[in-house]
């Protein structure tokens, strides 16, 4: 790994195989490629026990839930730099870099791109593998809304 890579992925459990059919797309020994960084390095972040560390980042930890609740593996990350990807989460097709955010009451597109202009131009700047998507979740009023982050802008996505 360089020192811009955030993540190397092969030593991480396998996403459990897919109930819809679809076969499992990693061959023997394909080794993920490596996901660039802005900066800063990654550890796993454990669930932190009952009443310890939830409150700080509770929209994290409930998009964790519902990703694992989908079948996906999911691990919140922290860096020692910007956090730029609160997730990392993957299953058997596709890896998914996941910045969450919470915006108290009701928001539409423009108020997302307006409040959060420079995390989604960080976002858009980071290149990708074609197996990963970097998307934006907004948690608001109890719900999530997922974007996917193109370098075009934002665009609106059913959850994984």
């Amino acid at each position: 790994m360089t020192d811009r890579t955030i993540l190397s992925l092969p030593h991480l459990p396998r996403a459990p195989a897919r109930q819809d059919g679809a076969g499992d797309q990693t061959a023997p020994g394909r080794r993920i490629p490596e996901i660039p960084a802005i900066s800063g390095s990654i550890q796993k972040r454990e669930d932190p026990a009952p009443g310890q560390g939830r409150r700080a980042f509770p929209a994290v930890w409930e998009a964790r839930r519902e990703l694992t609740r989908r079948g996906l593996v999911a691990i919140a990350v922290r860096t020692s730099g910007p956090a730029l990807f609160d997730l990392i989460a993957w299953d058997d097709r596709i890896i998914y870099g996941i910045a969450v955010r919470r915006i108290r009451g009701d928001a539409g597109i423009r108020d997302i791109t307006t409040r959060y202009a420079d995390l989604i131009d960080a976002l858009r700047a980071v290149p990708v593998p074609r197996v990963m998507e970097v998307q934006l979740w907004i948690c608001t009023s109890g719900s999530f809304r997922v974007y996917r982050v193109l370098t075009g802008g934002l665009m609106a996505r059913t959850m994984p």
